[in-house]
């Protein structure tokens, strides 16, 4: 909770992009200022964030923060907070489509599927399995920025690099300096 607190004052100083550290980036960023993503239905998430110095969306975050905070849930100035001021902000304008980006006065409210694909896509697919096939084909036709892979849901999860998966055919693709850091360690074959 203090991560969440710290980028919002962050941002509201020096404006920027933040995208959490477990997100793999697959392709340039959207080139404007001003965007977050939604994470399931109405939900927005704080995951993705990008503003510019001083926005008053993410200035009226910031002075809600002790107001909102509540030790017992971990979103209240979180996504919690993102979602209530992004309504607040594009007085009851709709942002609710999941499919195509809308924008509210300034704001861009990126479909999640563009950054989280496995989870706000509905593909059901799981990053980690092995042998399904799927792994070079996602990547040859995703058309989103990142991959989010949600470290506390699968920082325990063994990831065999020898066949093919969604992570391995990202890490392959975007990351080759680090496969070939494992290759030469024999952790991948």
């Amino acid at each position: 909770m203090v991560s969440d607190a710290a980028r919002l004052e962050l941002l509201r100083r020096f404006g920027g992009t933040y995208l959490d550290l477990d997100s793999l980036t697959l392709r340039p960023l959207p080139a404007h200022d001003n965007y977050l993503a939604r994470l399931l239905g109405d939900v927005i998430s704080n995951a993705v964030l990008s503003f510019q110095p001083r926005h008053e969306l993410v200035q009226k975050m910031v002075e809600d923060i002790p107001a909102r905070w509540n030790l017992l849930k971990y979103t209240s100035i979180g996504a919690d907070l993102l979602t209530h001021h992004l309504h607040l902000h594009c007085h009851n304008t709709s942002t609710s489509s999941t499919s195509t980006p809308k924008t509210c006065r300034d704001v861009t409210v990126f479909p999640g599927a563009l950054f989280f694909p496995f989870v706000s896509g509905g593909e059901g697919m799981d990053i980690f399995a092995q042998d399904l096939g799927y792994g070079t084909e996602f990547v040859r036709s995703f058309a989103g920025y990142s991959l989010h892979l949600y470290n506390h849901l699968t920082e325990r999860v063994a990831v065999d690099l020898s066949r093919e998966s969604v992570v391995r055919e990202v890490a392959v693709r975007h990351c080759p300096e680090v496969v070939k850091v494992l290759v030469q360690r024999g952790v991948y074959m």
